[in-house]
């Protein structure tokens, strides 16, 4: 771990004044043809998503292209990972025990299996919450949005409190290793002075005079970098002024940083998202939808024909009002016609073509989950099960990287911190991306099994050993059975407890009748 000394050492190297501004220059420079086509991705989709120039107002339209399938099919596909990755009627990750450390709480503390696992479904809807007062589903929507469109996003929650922050690619440079883990992030704000505290504002009127304006915006550096601790050290800069108050450390799982890509190959720092994947259809239907538009303009123009050496009188007819005569012959004046049917309905069909499949990659003619309050767990199973066939592993990568880290920042929200690996969050996916409501599933359908067995004839089940199947059934389906089954030494003492009772009752009842009868004989 890092020490003090180790602490001032970074500090001193980190506060070198402009040392951050330039050091993002440089990577900023590396990413600019990735920031280019990113702009030209999004002018084909959400334009407002990546707008090509930064601007404070709104008074520029960012509608560029012409058409809409593009906005449509990002829209759709957001709304659908949103939905799947985080259910609004349940948890996203569940917190998995230890079996060794589940046996030292029974014993420790004189508890049930089920009663831990009750506890700790209460500590997972009490993070859930919590993180839910955080705009949560709203900056999940915005990354999703800014994943399909140009592949990356930074996720960041603020420690102080407040509500969740995108960084859009164009706002964050980053440096990876060759596994994609990130090794330096440097984000950049524009920040008005009068908004800073009132110490940064003091330390960089300080600096120069320059600053003495409050309306003034400046630029506000965040580095997050890991060093050799396997720690994240962070630190702040105003412009070229270091901020000495600003300093942190955070371990791995409790980064409130979280950069995300849609695809990241082996040595690269920045993703590729899927409308990279499709630019090429992109581009096509862009095409070809400005030249059924301008097609569409010319045919709709009129314009006459007249024949110069006709008859009729051009000035006449011009001044002449509705209803009137004027002399002349009507094959003097025809109308101008453009015969490109044949030729449109050819780039209408193409067209077609291009929307076809640019909606099975995004997922448009595919079933949508209602809009209800109580959706079926297959509903959401079969969802999650097409964004992971459909999507190539993307899904589950989301699980992995926005996901679990989404739990620990979700569980350090309400001070269920975890040091060790006896309880761990745990985000299943695919078919079994219910997470506990899988095992429900699991444990209903061991139960349908079971009950297969009562309807087999009673000579076959003379010869059937109950336990040995129970045990069979209970392991295909991934239900651990042993936890709410009685043992067959359980059994035994109950079905004799039941048959000494039975005699007992039985007993008392011929008494009770010997001793009736005893009474109505003649004395």
């Amino acid at each position: 771990m890092a020490t003090v000394l180790d602490q001032n050492g970074l500090m001193q190297k980190w506060n070198r004044p402009g040392q951050m501004a330039q050091d993002y220059s440089k990577l900023e420079l590396l990413k600019s043809g990735l920031v280019n086509r990113a702009e030209e991705y999004a002018g084909w989709t959400l334009p407002g998503e990546f707008p090509q120039l930064f601007s404070g107002s709104s008074d520029t339209e960012q509608q560029r292209d012409f058409q809409s399938i593009g906005a449509k099919a990002v829209n759709h596909l957001s709304n659908k990972l949103v939905f799947a990755l985080f259910a609004p009627t349940r948890p996203f990750f569940r917190l998995d025990v230890d079996d060794d450390y589940m046996q030292e709480l029974v014993d420790k503390y004189n508890m049930k299996p089920s009663d831990v696992q009750m506890a700790l479904s209460r500590e997972e809807r009490k993070s859930v919450k919590k993180l839910s007062t955080r705009g949560i589903r709203t900056g999940i929507h915005n990354v999703m949005t800014q994943l399909i469109i140009t592949g990356n996003a930074l996720l960041y929650f603020p420690v102080e409190g407040g509500k969740a922050q995108v960084f859009s690619l164009r706002d964050y440079v980053c440096k990876r290793d060759m596994s994609g883990e990130a090794l330096d992030i440097i984000t950049r704000e524009h920040k008005s002075i009068q908004t800073l505290p009132s110490s940064v504002r003091n330390t960089l009127r300080a600096s120069s005079m320059r600053y003495h304006d409050d309306d003034m915006n400046v630029f506000l550096y965040t580095r997050i970098r890991r060093e050799s601790d396997g720690r994240y050290y962070t630190m702040q800069c105003v412009e070229n002024v270091p901020l000495q108050d600003s300093w942190g450390v955070y371990p791995k799982k409790q980064l409130p940083w979280v950069p995300l890509t849609w695809k990241l190959n082996r040595g690269f720092d920045y993703g590729t998202g899927l409308v990279e994947e499709y630019a090429g259809d992109f581009h096509a239907l862009s095409v070809l939808s400005e030249s059924m538009v301008i097609g569409a303009a010319i045919a709709a123009e009129v314009k006459f024909l007249v024949n110069p050496a006709g008859a009729t009188d051009l000035v006449a007819l011009n001044k002449a009002r509705n209803g009137d005569y004027v002399p002349g012959r009507e094959e003097d004046i025809t109308t101008h016609q453009i015969d490109k049917t044949s030729d449109w309905n050819f780039v209408l069909s193409m067209i077609d073509n291009y929307e076809r499949r640019i909606g099975q990659a995004f997922l448009l003619g595919s079933a949508v989950t209602r809009d209800a309050e109580r959706v079926t767990a297959e509903e959401i199973r079969f969802q999650a099960q097409e964004l992971e066939t459909s999507l190539g592993g993307v899904y589950s990568r989301l699980a992995e990287e926005l996901q679990l880290p989404l739990a620990y920042i979700a569980l350090g929200e309400t001070g269920f911190l975890i040091n060790d690996k006896r309880i761990e969050p745990m985000v299943i996916t695919g078919m079994e991306s219910l997470s506990r409501n899988s095992d429900v599933d699991n444990m209903m359908m061991y139960f349908q099994d079971l009950s297969l067995l009562a309807q087999l004839p009673e000579m076959v089940q003379a010869y059937i050993k109950v336990p040995e199947i129970m045990a069979l059934l209970g392991t295909a389906r991934s239900v651990n059975y042993q936890t709410f089954m009685k043992s067959e030494e359980q059994v035994q003492a109950e079905q004799k407890e039941l048959q000494e009772r039975a005699v007992a009752q039985q007993a008392a009842v011929d008494e009770n009748s010997a001793a009736a009868k005893a009474s109505q004989q003649p004395q």
